[in-house]
This record gives structure tokens, C-alpha cells and sequence, in this order.
């Protein structure tokens, strides 16, 4: 991310000789809190209604809401850990008082616990002080560039004692819908009728680059004098994403501080006691006429052996209002599809995004590593009527990779075995078969860590069958792992970091063949049920030649793949049931040495 930095400081005793923005008269500290939180936190919407209500009853009142620690899930970013840090955080929610140090100067903390009732003595002490810094701020994004350029100014009404002081810019973005654990109806206005969160004011990232600002005011002699006059000119490109969430524009903010550059007695910590903060919003300049941008492109993995997703892309307003959109959408397998978009009195504003659901669409074959890599485009065609040339130069044009791996394949007793971690009461799971109804369960466990083995003797048909594993917590299982064998072997392996997470396996018996030879020591059919193309899988102990049928259930043959020429090891043969009907069928696989039959049902 390109960031391009710029300094102008002097020195005025009588007045400043420029324009400015900045105050020159003295002015009231303004109260900056940065609050600790995270998804997986109950009790953090409480505390984020605390912390607004100060805010709106105390205007020009500051609040950084940071996703930090164990309870966040998501929405980190890379300054989170260093901050809190420093703050000496001890519980969640918690948040600090413009950095002012908690109890005494000893214990180098300032970290309040949300119960903690002391903190609005502290905010009204700091908002009845004069601060001896005022701060003055504009900032633009450039429309056609994606370039935020913020100016900020500073000005000194009284002497400080210390070296330098800090300057931090702070991107901040309001409105993100996402999940949030809750143990009451805590700040119920953020909670969305889909059940959803909406999160404001969210940390994304540093302007200034730097952990804890620019350093501002440097001298040699112990004070910044009165009169000091500062200003500093960012560029800042806005990527498309941060930690994996939307940049959205329209709902982008920055904060503002100044604060101390060290503090006698707590040398660790960095740009304590803010003097001072403002927000400001960036307006947009440079507004396109007819244009957007394709911003994402999201695959919902189907699970059950399907060789299809559910697709959806995101696009984004970067120009006047939006009557009308066509866009069209592949996967580089089938002929492009075209959607297009009416507004019918719901028109699509100026930096606004909308989502669109296509439906499902197939992926690719599985090659011979036992992937399926699908490419998925979306290319505007037109706008309020005007043609668009797709081009990814200007993001009309949008292209992701989705991977799947085959399922893995076995066939024998099978089992579950899990190995939990402390806290096993939070994890439980599932198996489920190809049309989602639930033939197994477990858990959830007892609070000790403990290794525990079942036998799923109800599991003897051959199939397609489904994984779930959850964590209500959201962070799986330190050092533990859900595992799924049939016979000797592992089909399911699920470890990491998860609140939910799937796995399709495929249990099959190979019928033994005529022969005592055994030339096929194993074959399987997979997915199944399927839809347009099913995959066999054959493990060869010798290279031959094998006629493959597809008949129905009164024998009729239907399919007919002749002198297949296995080789010895697995060998993988795509068999097209896109002319099929719903139902039953067997594929047959013949050789010298007798037959193999495999039942197949067909589902579209």
C-alpha cells in the first residue's frame, strides 16, 4: 500500500502568516477512547453501547473500537496487538481513557474493564481541561484514482514539556455487518433484523504508516514552545480490502490525535495521554459518470459431492446513480450467462454496492491431482445504457479461482475419532448424508482434554456423505482434531481455527470380482448422487482393458465406455450423465477377469 508522507513545520509567536485551517485560540481537550473488542465477545455490545452513549451525549468525543485477541474472529488488523499491548489489557471488553495512566504512574496501564465505573470521571476531567494542541483536518478520495489525500494541521496554544510529541491518523470504518456474540440484547440498535451485527467506527488501518504516529514538534530543549504550527499532507491508496473485509467509501471516517511523546516514570509505553482528537469524514471528488467496478466474486461451496457452487458477485457505484446494469458470467466451461439489472424505483447510489445472487453453477473436472479448478468471471457490459468494454484495468472486468478436492474414498467400519481440547463442552459434530438429513452426532464433550472413539456401525451404504464440525467458541480445537476413518483410512481430518467447518467423504464396497485374481483391488463412484458428470475411481494391481456400462435399473444399457485402457495404480475415468434422468443406475466395469458394479443415482 503506497503511502506517500509530507512535512511543513514553523514556529510563530505573533500569529500564523498563511491561511489555515486550524484554531489558533485555545480550545477543550476532546475525550478519545479506544475500545478492546471482538465477535466472539458477549459482552462487548455492551460495551459498545456504553461508549456511544458517552459519545452522543458529549459531542466531539472520539471512539476507536479496535478487534483484538482471543475474542476476534475477523477484522483484525496488524496494529491491534501492538496497542493493546501497551495498554496492559487484562479482559474484553476494555477500553482506554485518551491513553491517561490508570491508578498511578507505576503500574504503566490504562486499560479500563467496560464494569468499571471510574472511566466517566476521567472523560469529564479530560473534556473540562484546555488542551494545549489544537488539530484541524480535510481529506478527498479521488474517484478515479481510489487516493485518499488528507491535510492536517496542527497548532500549539501553550508551552508542553517534552521532546516531541505524536500525530496519528487513523482509517475508520462504520457499518460493517458481520456476526457478534451477544449474552443479552445488548445495543440493540446495531442489531439487524437477519440477525446480523452492524459494527461502527472499526479500526482498519494506520495512515501515517507507523505503529504510533509522526513524530511532531521534535526539539532539544524539553518544550514545545507555544505557538508551534504544524503541517502534514498524506496520500493514501485504499486497497479494495482490508483483513478481508470490504473497504466500502462512503462509510470511511479518520481519527485524529495528538498525544505525548513519552511519559516520566513509563518509558515503555508509546504515545500516552492524547491531548487531543477529532473526526473527520473524506468527502469524493472526481465522480466518474456511467461507471463500476466488480469488487468481488464469491463461490458458497455445495457440499454432498456436488459438481456445482452457488455464486454471487459484488459491484460497486463508482459513478452516478444506477438505473439500469447488464453483466454477464461463466466458468470458462459453459457459454456466459447474461443478468441484468433494473432499479424499478431502488436505484443503486453513488458508492453504493449491491450484491447479486446467480444461482448455481457448475464447476470444473476433477484433473488427474484430484482437483477442480474453476475460473469464475464477471464482465460489465453496460450501464444506465452505455455500452461498457470489460477490461480489468478499470475493475469492469473480474476473474477468481475456485479449487475444490475430490472427496476422499474408502470403504470398511467406520469410525469418529475426536481429540478435544479444555474445552470440550464447546465442540460438537455431525454426519450427515447427500441430502443433508443427519444419520450420526456427537459431543458436545466434558472440559478436559481427552481423546474419545465412535464406531458408526449405522453407516453401510455407499454414498456420499457429509463432515460438520463446530466450535461454538470459534476458535476449534488447540491441538485437537475430528477425524472420520473408514477402515484404515482417514477420510476426514479437521483441525485449525473454525466456528463451523465441512468435509464431503464417499463410503464404497467394490462387489469382488469373478475372479480369484483381483486385478481391481478398488473402485469407487463419486459424487453420488450426481448430476452432469460422476467420476470412477479405479486402483489397478495390473494394467488391463476394461469395457465401462451405464444401465438403468431394468438393464438397458444407456452409457457405453469401450477398451479403457487402465494402467496399473489409480486411474480416474469422467463419465458424462448430463443426458440422464433422476434415478438409479449401476456402472459395470468389465475386464478379463470378471466385473465390478457400483450403484449410481442421479439428482439434478
Amino acid at each position: 500500500m503506497k503511502k506517500v508522507l509530507f512535512l511543513l513545520m514553523g514556529f510563530v509567536s505573533l500569529g500564523l502568516t498563511a491561511q489555515t485551517i486550524v484554531s489558533t485560540q485555545t480550545e477543550k481537550r476532546k475525550v478519545v477512547f479506544e475500545e478492546y473488542t471482538g465477535v466472539n465477545c458477549g459482552y462487548c455490545p455492551k460495551g459498545h453501547q456504553q461508549l456511544g452513549n458517552w459519545a452522543n451525549n458529549n459531542p466531539g468525543t472520539v471512539v476507536i473500537n479496535i478487534h483484538q485477541g482471543g475474542y476476534a474472529a475477523m477484522y483484525t488488523t496488524q496494529w491491534g496487538d501492538g496497542l493493546a499491548g501497551q495498554a496492559s489489557i487484562s479482559g474484553y471488553p476494555a477500553f482506554t481513557v485518551s491513553r491517561t495512566v490508570l491508578n498511578n504512574v507505576s503500574a504503566c496501564k490504562y486499560a479500563n474493564y467496560y464494569s468499571n465505573s471510574d472511566y466517566t470521571e476521567r472523560a469529564t476531567t479530560i473534556q473540562n481541561q484546555d488542551s494545549p494542541v489544537n488539530i484541524a483536518a480535510t481529506a478527498e478520495i479521488d474517484a478515479t484514482t481510489g487516493v485518499m489525500n488528507v491535510h492536517v494541521e496542527a497548532y500549539y496554544t501553550a508551552d508542553v514539556n517534552q521532546n516531541f510529541n505524536m500525530l496519528q491518523v487513523v482509517l475508520l470504518q462504520d457499518s460493517i455487518e458481520g456476526p457478534q456474540s451477544n449474552y443479552g440484547n445488548y445495543n440493540s440498535s446495531q442489531i439487524l433484523p437477519n440477525g446480523n451485527y452492524l459494527h461502527m467506527h472499526m479500526l482498519r488501518d494506520m495512515i501515517t504508516g507507523k505503529q504510533w504516529g509522526d513524530t511532531i514538534g521534535l526539539n532539544t530543549n524539553g518544550v514545545i514552545p507555544a505557538g508551534t504550527f504544524v503541517e502534514k499532507d498524506y496520500s493514501y491508496s485504499i486497497p479494495g480490502y482490508i483483513s478481508n473485509e470490504e473497504v466500502v467509501w462512503k462509510h470511511l471516517n479518520l481519527a485524529i490525535f495528538v498525544s505525548d511523546g513519552t511519559l516520566d516514570g513509563c518509558s515503555a509505553l508509546k504515545a500516552p495521554n492524547i491531548w487531543t482528537g477529532i473526526k473527520t469524514t473524506p468527502s469524493i471528488v472526481n465522480v466518474a459518470g456511467n461507471h463500476a467496478i466488480v469488487t468481488n466474486i464469491e463461490v458458497e461451496e455445495v457440499f454432498g459431492c456436488k459438481d456445482y457452487i452457488n455464486l454471487s458477485t459484488k459491484i460497486n457505484n463508482t459513478g452516478v446513480s444506477i438505473e439500469s446494469l447488464t453483466f454477464e458470467y461463466g466458468n470458462g466451461i459453459d457459454a456466459n450467462q447474461t443478468y441484468t439489472f433494473t432499479a424499478n424505483n431502488n436505484a443503486i447510489g453513488s458508492f453504493e454496492s449491491k450484491t447479486f445472487d446467480l444461482g448455481s453453477i457448475s464447476i470444473a473436472g476433477y484433473g488427474s491431482d484430484g482437483k477442480s479448478n474453476t475460473d469464475f468471471t464477471v464482465n460489465i457490459l453496460s450501464i444506465n445504457g452505455e455500452q461498457v468494454t470489460p477490461s480489468t484495468d478499470n475493475n469492469t472486468s473480474k476473474t477468481e479461482t475456485y479449487t475444490k478436492t475430490a472427496p476422499k474414498s474408502g470403504e470398511g467400519e467406520v469410525k469418529v475419532i475426536v481429540k478435544t481440547d479444555q474445552y470440550g463442552s464447546e465442540f460438537s459434530w455431525k454426519i450427515l448424508d447427500e441430502n443433508g438429513s443427519t444419520v450420526a452426532s456427537g459431543g458436545p464433550y466434558a472440559d478436559v482434554a481427552k481423546r474419545d472413539t465412535t464406531v458408526l456401525s449405522q453407516l453401510t451404504t455407499d454414498g456420499c456423505y457429509i463432515a460438520v464440525a463446530k466450535d461454538t467458541y470459534g476458535d476449534g480445537m488447540s491441538g485437537g482434531f475430528f477425524r472420520v476413518y473408514a477402515g484404515s483410512d482417514a477420510l476426514v481430518n479437521i483441525t485449525g481455527s473454525y466456528s463451523e467447518k465441512k468435509m464431503d467423504f464417499v463410503l464404497g464396497s467394490s462387489l469382488g470380482l469373478n475372479e480369484s485374481e483381483g486385478i481391481i483391488a478398488q473402485s469407487i463412484v463419486y459424487p453420488n448422487p450426481a448430476r452432469d458428470v460422476a467420476t470412477l475411481s479405479i486402483d489397478m494391481l495390473n494394467p488391463a482393458t476394461a469395457d465401462i456400462q451405464v444401465v438403468d435399473m431394468l438393464g438397458r444399457e444407456v452409457i457405453s465406455l469401450s477398451k479403457n485402457a487402465l494402467s496399473s495404480g489409480n486411474n480416474k475415468i469422467s463419465i458424462n450423465t448430463s443426458s440422464l434422468t433422476n434415478g438409479n443406475y449401476f456402472i459395470r466395469v468389465v475386464t478379463n477377469d470378471g466385473m465390478v458394479s457400483h450403484r449410481l443415482n442421479i439428482a439434478k
